[in-house]
């Protein structure tokens, strides 16, 4: 898994530790959060800042350490890689589902459409269309989000965003292992 793009630190091969970080959305913001003009290295504040547990701030500033993506500093923290962008390609397709759909879940949570002060943004769509079409716009809109990412490596951070893409062919009987279609 290439966790680390246009950098030249090489990654400790931990796939165990890669797929912690792939699939836990407070190490991810945690270590967004270590971008933005304002970040203190105090646990306490990182935990009020996200509104998680101090564990869970531990827990994060270690596992990210561990991977390469941060190291400590006289004064704190300091990220090593100025983006983090994986590709899933080479996982298992089970587990990338599962973890999207937990963080997915637990940014949707997060939403709060009555605080204009809030930057949030959801759009659901169906669109009928055929695969060669939406393949093209699949890949245009994983390009957005590195592009998203790349610009956004380059500017003063104020605050962390998190988000995720779905596109699914509900047409299409999912594949689940003992599922059973209720409809036959």
């Amino acid at each position: 898994m290439n966790l680390a793009i246009n950098t030249p630190i090489t990654l400790p091969n931990n796939k165990e530790l890669q797929l912690e970080y792939v699939g836990n959305w407070i190490w991810r913001s945690v270590a967004s959060l270590i971008d933005t003009k304002d970040f203190n290295a105090a646990p306490r504040w990182i935990a009020e800042r996200l509104n998680i547990r101090f564990s869970e701030v531990i827990e994060a500033l270690e596992g990210l350490e561990r991977l390469g993506i941060i190291s400590r500093t006289k004064t704190g923290y300091k990220k090593l890689l100025k983006y983090v962008y994986f590709s899933d390609r080479d996982l298992d397709p089970k587990a990338v589902l599962s973890d999207h759909v937990l963080i997915s879940t637990q940014i949707m949570g997060r939403l709060n459409p009555l605080n204009p002060k809030n930057g949030c943004f959801y759009r659901t769509g169906f669109v009928a269309t055929n695969q060669d079409v939406a393949k093209k716009y699949f890949l245009k809109m994983e390009a957005v989000m590195k592009d998203f990412l790349m610009e956004s490596a380059n500017c003063s951070a104020d605050t962390v965003y998190a988000f995720t893409l779905s596109g699914v062919d509900i047409i299409e009987q999912p594949i689940l292992q003992g599922a059973k279609n209720e409809n036959t």
